[in-house]
Formats: structure tokens, sequence, C-alpha cells
């Protein structure tokens, strides 16, 4: 090396290690922050997909009991229907509705009961499971809204400790007028650069 480059690196050899550590220490810095502000962002978009989904699964719990309802009135309909049907049937052949004419009307009276408490069951049962679903949408939400803020926290933290270690690390060197390895710095007492 000629003399005038290795009286320059000599002279400036403190200043250009400043500098390294300054721009390992900042790109740290920007790295960490932009991991924490991607981890923000998609947060952000999950929300917006588990808000979607939530209202999708109210909207079909909503759906499941006016099927339900729907449903309900053709079952009652129908066994108007039927019992109109019998009540026609008895009359043309002279049955007197009483006896065991009344019971079969009864029981198909009883029959379409039972069909419409189903029918409400089963549209009950399906709304739940999608309010249960709409419930839980809103659920992992919420945890993972909190998880990517302490993930967010934790790169933030880590940042920081790769920061100072870095830092450290150019304090062990000497670069800050310590010494070398072993020697201790003092926060606030830098070495002047050349003396």
């Amino acid at each position: 090396m000629c003399a005038p480059v290795a009286a320059f690196m000599a002279a400036h050899a403190v200043a250009i290690m400043l500098a390294s550590a300054a721009v390992a220490v900042g790109t740290t810095v920007y790295a960490g922050m932009e991991q924490a502000k991607g981890q923000r962002e998609s947060a952000a978009y999950n929300a917006q997909i588990a808000a979607v989904n939530e209202k999708l699964a109210e909207n079909k719990a909503a759906d499941a009991l006016q099927q339900g309802s729907v449903a309900e009135a053709q079952s009652r309909a129908q066994t108007r229907q039927i019992v109109g049907r019998q009540i026609a049937g008895f009359g043309a052949q002279n049955v007197v509705e009483s006896g065991s004419a009344l019971d079969v009307l009864g029981d198909t009276y009883a029959i379409g009961n039972t069909d419409i408490q189903r029918i409400r069951y089963n549209a009950a049962r399906q709304a739940w499971g999608f309010g249960m679903d709409a419930y839980n949408a809103k659920a992992g939400n919420d945890l993972n809204q909190f998880q990517s803020k302490v993930d967010q926290q934790g790169t933030i933290l880590s940042t920081i400790g790769k920061a100072a270690s870095q830092i450290g690390g150019a304090a062990q060197s000497g670069m800050f007028g310590g010494g070398g390895a072993g020697g201790t710095v003092t926060v606030g007492q830098w070495a002047p650069v050349g003396g």
C-alpha cells in the first residue's frame, strides 16, 4: 500500500469505523422498522378478511332463520291441504267428523306440528352454527391483532438488541477510544480523531 493511502487510512480509521458502524446500526434499525410495518399491514389485512367472514356468517345465520320461517309456512300450508283433502274425503263418503275420523284429523295436525317443530329446531341449530362461525371469526381476529402487537413489540425489542450489540461490538473493538478487547467505554466519552 502506498504511503499516502496508508497515512489517510491511519488518520481516518476511527471515522471510517464509526461510519461503518453507523451504517450497520442504521440498516438494522431500518430492517426492524420495515418488518414491524409489514406485521402491521398483515394484521390489518387479516382483520379485514376476518370482518368479512364474520359478516358472511352473520348473514348466513339470518338466512337460515328466514329459510326456516318459509319452510314452516310451507309445512303449515301442506298440513292444511292434507286436512282439507281428508275432510273432503270424509264428506264424499258420508263420514261424520267425529270418533275415528276426528282422530285422523287430530293425528294429521299433530304430525304437521311435529314437522314444524323439526323445521324450527333445524333452522335454529343451523343459525346457531353460523353464529358460532361469526363469533369464531371475531375471536380469531382479536387473537390475531393481539399476536400482531406482540410480534411487532418483539421485532422492535430484537432490533434494539441487535443495534446495541453492534454498538457494543464497535466499542469492544476500540472504535470509541476504549483500547480494544476488554476495554471499557463510558457513554459520552469519545476519543478525538487523530488524538
